[in-house]
């Protein structure tokens, strides 16, 4: 056999061992996500569902999961999405920001919520006017039926 025979084998050895370590590297970077509850986002007014909310934990870790349908956000507002407590009026339940409404509709939950009594998720048009505190401009809500993830 030729040396250049010898080599063109080796590395074609090499190579069809390399790819299963390869797709092996890939496959165990894929998070691993669990869908704990899942609840239609509804408009206050009962025009009907505005998307879906998941909680859900990636790898072990728990986040909310908004997809909105198409939704107009009023001129001089971002939707911002809100945990507040269940059994409370929601015009005046006390609440936790989670943040915007990210790209790809995932907001990670503050350790030690407690989901029991934050159980009930608002999307809300907010000012852009630095002022942290809610508006009460509630453009969808849901409500899950989940204890705390531990």
């Amino acid at each position: 056999m030729s040396l250049k025979v010898a080599a063109l084998a080796a590395l074609l050895c090499a190579a069809a061992l390399a790819v299963p370590i390869v797709v092996a590297l890939v496959a165990d970077d894929a998070p691993d996500i669990e869908i704990l509850d899942a609840a239609p986002l509804e408009s206050p007014d009962g025009n009907g569902a505005g998307g879906r909310v998941e909680l859900i934990t990636v790898d072990g870790q728990p986040e909310l999961k908004v997809d909105l349908a198409e939704t107009t956000v009023p001129a001089g507002t971002f939707l911002e999405v809100w945990l507040v407590e269940t059994d409370r009026a929601v015009a005046d339940a006390p609440g936790q920001s989670l943040g915007p409404v990210r790209d790809q509709g995932r907001n990670v939950l503050p350790t030690g919520v407690d989901l029991d009594r934050f159980a009930t998720v608002l999307v809300t048009a907010e000012p852009l006017d630095g002022d942290p505190v809610r508006s009460g401009d509630v453009v969808y809500a849901a409500t899950f039926d989940v204890t705390t993830p531990r």
